[in-house]
């Protein structure tokens, strides 16, 4: 049995992964089979095998394990284990780990969480790699408490500061890296309203419009030539009486649903319905609209964001040519998006 030293990843997550020679029997890399690769709670050491096989994991579990067995390797061949969050629309890398198998061999891998973390509620994965090819993957839910899905759980936080906005941007760069040589004309800053309120990383470098509507607090277009592509940072009122009756994610999918809903009415084609993503301050709902006239493409992406009491969006209009640049900035804003409200 094989055993690799135990790693933190990003603060929260810690993996350990154990192999189990099982066999001799051995083929080319052009017939690598694997089978029974599934999540479960815990493994029979002695058995090679599974324990509680699962898809939808209990938030506060403490210990997720991912096995398989690989078979008919040979030569010895490297393969790589990827688990990984989907995280408004993007795959969140949690950790990677090399080993080398030869044979038949029962392989599992363990997500530990330390001390009181706990991991996210959402959707994750996880990929058998060899050659730089995906050979098998597998998904799994992690399902939030139930009271985190009926409101928000306030807790401490501090406002972000001038390293933690490099980190953020640094961070999106990683997942867009084609916007790379726009940052300087970009020029990303953290923008607040007049009663600092709260506060996002947006282009300056973008032209501002002086003329808002009342619930608008920011519209910038850019200038970059043979591009359309528009921001607006706008607040969508909600009602103190359906904050009485209904939890903030049930508000937030419902306004999401009329949003799309009043779009698809005049015409406008919905090319990524709403989802909806908990952090422990706030919630997300993502989704993107497309304006089709004869060849002309406009694509319409939206962030909105609820900290249980103030509701926002942030809308990024596109044609093709500012298509990535938009993506980047609309994920950023939700990621680097702070209020007050949510740090009560």
């Amino acid at each position: 049995m094989k055993k690799e030293k135990l790693h933190i990843v990003k603060l929260l997550f810690a993996a350990v992964l154990f192999l189990s020679l099982s066999g001799n029997i051995w083929a080319e890399i052009s017939d690598i089979n694997i089978t029974d690769f599934q999540v479960s709670y815990g493994i029979d050491e002695v058995k090679n095998k599974p324990v509680g096989v699962t898809e939808t994991v209990k938030q506060g579990t403490k210990k997720i394990y991912a096995s398989a067995i690989i078979h008919n390797i040979f030569p010895p061949t490297e393969f790589q284990v990827k688990w990984y969050r989907y995280d408004h629309q993007k795959e969140e890398e949690l950790y990677r780990y090399k080993m080398k198998v030869s044979g038949t061999e029962f392989v599992y891998s363990a997500i530990v969480v330390p001390g009181d973390a706990s991991l996210p509620g959402g959707e994750y994965g996880v990929d058998i790699i060899a050659g730089g090819k995906v050979l098998k993957h597998i998904a799994f839910r992690v399902e939030e408490a139930e009271r985190t899905q009926k409101s928000i759980v306030p807790k401490p936080c501090i406002k972000p500061t001038a390293a933690d906005n490099r980190l953020l941007i640094e961070d999106e760069v990683k997942l867009f890296p084609k916007v790379k040589p726009e940052l300087s004309s970009l020029r990303l800053r953290r923008f607040h309203d007049s009663k600092k309120r709260f506060s996002l990383l947006a282009p300056s470098g973008w032209k501002a419009s002086k003329a808002l509507p009342n619930n608008v607090f920011l519209q910038l277009s850019s200038s970059k030539k043979g591009e359309i592509a528009e921001y607006i940072l706008r607040e969508l009122p909600v009602d103190a009486s359906l904050k009485k009756k209904y939890g903030a994610e049930d508000i937030l999918k419902a306004v999401s649903k009329v949003l799309v809903d009043e779009a698809e009415k005049n015409g406008v084609k919905t090319v990524m319905k709403p989802k909806i993503f908990a952090f422990p301050d706030m919630l997300f709902s993502n989704f993107m609209l497309l304006h089709k006239k004869g060849k002309e493409k406009l694509f319409e992406l939206h962030s909105v964001i609820y900290d249980g009491n103030y509701m926002y969006d942030v809308v990024l209009l596109t044609d093709e040519n500012g298509f990535e640049v938009s993506k980047f900035l609309s994920s950023l804003a939700s990621y680097s998006f702070w209020t007050r409200e949510s740090c009560k």
